[in-house]
């Protein structure tokens, strides 16, 4: 079985490349790359459907988008204030297949900053 050779690393390079090296690439990154924060929600469920509630700190009405689609809600939303988004949020969560996806009522109260998703389910006869 042949040797693994042992690699020596100076340790002067790696004091430069972790320091201004390293930093100087990651802040041209972030720039590019937009960070999203998962908001906190509350889910309930039970035999009539599922009540979604979200808190969405700091977000205007006309800045939250929620797109449904039969088995999943994604809801992506801004905090902006004099034109900087201050915070992202988004947040994707499957529903089961026994809901109906067209009657899906959605509301938002901006004094509050909650978010209410009320996801009815398919009546068992």
């Amino acid at each position: 079985m042949p040797r693994k050779k042992s690699v020596s690393i100076d340790p002067s390079f790696i004091m430069n490349f972790s320091g201004k090296l390293l930093n100087k690439h990651l802040g041209n990154l972030k720039r590019g790359f937009i960070s999203y924060e998962e908001p906190f929600s509350e889910i309930r469920q039970n035999h009539r459907g599922m009540n979604i509630i979200i808190k969405l700190p700091k977000v205007k009405k006309k800045d939250v988008f929620i797109n449904i689609t039969e088995d999943k809600i994604e809801l992506k939303a801004k905090s902006i204030k004099k034109g900087r988004t201050l915070k992202s949020y988004h947040r994707i969560i499957d529903i089961p297949n026994c809901s109906i996806s067209k009657k899906i009522k959605a509301d938002y109260n901006p004094k509050r900053e909650v978010l209410k998703i009320k996801i009815p389910y398919n009546s068992l006869k």
